[in-house]
């Protein structure tokens, strides 16, 4: 990890730098294909009384006829945010965060001043360092593959090709705009976040002594979640016409 990010989790810099709402993408220690979205909102009751309401989104029982994933749902206190089991959960573990880091050595010499270009990507880097868009695409990419494994089209299981995520959206949007519309209510409901902080970062030393206390910690993180094996050996095929129908009630 960032040595700048190491010390800032060690001196608990980011404890309250949480913005709501938020969701906060998990999975579980011992089985990475285990994933849930926990998604975090305030409410105030009448008397101004604060609550944290959390929802746990079961990524793997999500079915076909379903356009969201099953959901729990729980009230919390706000004070309760880095140590309550509903939201830091055992034996689960938060999506690693993936820093950026600046090219310095694209500098001919220490004292040579910065380009123009040079001190844009600098300040964009500092704008973003705990926060990088680099993770804001791991974020988004898991949770696609989370979709792909609930949604693939049957026929295209052994002939959906592992290029880009781009190209697979592009392939779907053009020709399935049901499935399409399900990934845009995922994103509505399961991508959100605040802030300037990732909220994994936020959680990440809470869920690491959870796991320390119960044991199952290990100085080499988890293996992350892959998603599905796609054949890069094989190419796109579209013979499944039927699917441009769903039993899906698509609520905004």
């Amino acid at each position: 990890m960032n040595p700048a990010i190491e010390y800032a989790l060690r001196v608990n810099l980011f404890e309250n730098l949480i913005r709501f709402p938020c969701s906060i993408f998990i999975y579980k220690y011992e089985n990475p294909n285990e994933r849930i979205v926990l998604t975090l909102h305030r409410k105030f009751g009448e008397k101004k009384e604060d609550a944290l309401i959390v929802k746990h989104w079961r990524l793997k029982d999500c079915q076909k006829n379903e356009i969201l994933p099953p959901f729990s749902e729980f009230a919390i206190s706000p004070n309760e945010l880095h140590i309550s089991d509903y939201t830091i959960i055992p034996g689960f573990q938060v999506l690693e965060y993936e820093p950026e880091y600046y090219p310095i050595n694209q500098r001919q010499t220490s004292d040579a001043p910065y380009s123009n270009a040079q001190e844009k990507r600098y300040i964009e880097c500092m704008e973003e360092f705990f926060y990088t868009k680099r993770h804001k695409d791991r974020r988004r990419d898991w949770l696609w593959s989370s979709f792909m494994t609930a949604f693939l089209p049957q026929s295209f299981d052994k002939v959906f090709v592992s290029h880009q995520i781009n190209s697979q959206q592009s392939v779907i949007a053009d020709n399935f705009p049901v499935i399409w519309k399900g990934w845009q209510m995922w994103t509505k409901y399961l991508l959100t976040s605040e802030g300037l902080v990732a909220p994994e970062l936020v959680l990440s030393k809470s869920y690491e002594t959870k796991l320390r206390q119960i044991g199952l910690w290990k100085e080499k993180a988890a293996k992350q979640p892959t998603g599905i094996v796609f054949n890069p050996q094989e190419s796109f095929v579209i013979n499944a016409p039927s699917l441009q129908s769903s039993p899906w009630q698509l609520v905004e």
